[in-house]
């Protein structure tokens, strides 16, 4: 029997983005990922998700557990990347630096705090900045012998006249499609040459 997922308190659908964002949800991701967004009352329930954003997909010619190892090498390689520390500072992110290792736990890097690890199935990042409340889910399905399915989730929401504004730009203007798809393909390069060879 597997261990149960540690948890902190390419296909492509694009869906709308919900622009009743409610102070309540704003204030939990300000609870949980820092102060650098807007907000005021305690949220009803801390588990109200985000809105969804995307879902993308890509086939990857290696099992779950080496696309797995993939991700957190795409992660660690996040982590060193000196554009992606200067963005989350730009950006006012309330995780700038990172910590630990990407698939623990408690574990950040720049943008990005870790919440759940499920190896080799779920790891769920999340973030806040002064624009946005962030989610980055990663899932790791086994399609085949030595083959996997690897899906990104985007959920977000973009608080006041400056997040939505800041919203139209990264999703209306696909910076945030271009980046997601990046990754997918980074980790996919990754497992089939020289991070996760094939079986």
């Amino acid at each position: 029997m597997s261990a149960p997922p540690r948890v902190a308190s390419s296909s492509f659908v694009l869906r709308g983005v919900d622009e009743q964002h409610t102070e309540s949800r704003t204030r939990r991701w300000a609870d949980r990922y820092g102060e650098h967004v807007a907000g005021a009352e305690r949220p009803n329930t801390v588990d109200q998700p985000l809105p969804l954003i995307d879902v993308h997909s890509i086939a990857v010619g290696a099992s779950a557990e080496r696309s797995w190892q993939g991700v957190v090498a795409m992660l660690s390689d996040v982590g060193s990347n000196r554009a992606w520390k200067g963005l989350a500072t730009a950006l006012g992110c309330s995780v700038r630096r990172s910590s630990g290792r990407p698939d623990a736990v408690g574990s950040s890097v720049p943008g990005f705090l870790v919440v759940e690890s499920d190896p080799p199935r779920t790891l769920r990042l999340g973030g806040a900045h002064r624009f946005s409340n962030y989610e980055l889910t990663f899932r790791v399905e086994p399609s085949g012998e030595g083959h996997s399915l690897l899906q990104a989730e985007s959920r977000a929401s973009f608080p006041g006249s400056a997040g939505r504004v800041y919203g139209a730009l990264v999703i209306g203007g696909r910076v945030h499609v271009l980046a997601v798809r990046a990754m997918l393909r980074q980790i996919k390069t990754g497992c089939d040459r020289t991070a996760c060879p094939r079986r």
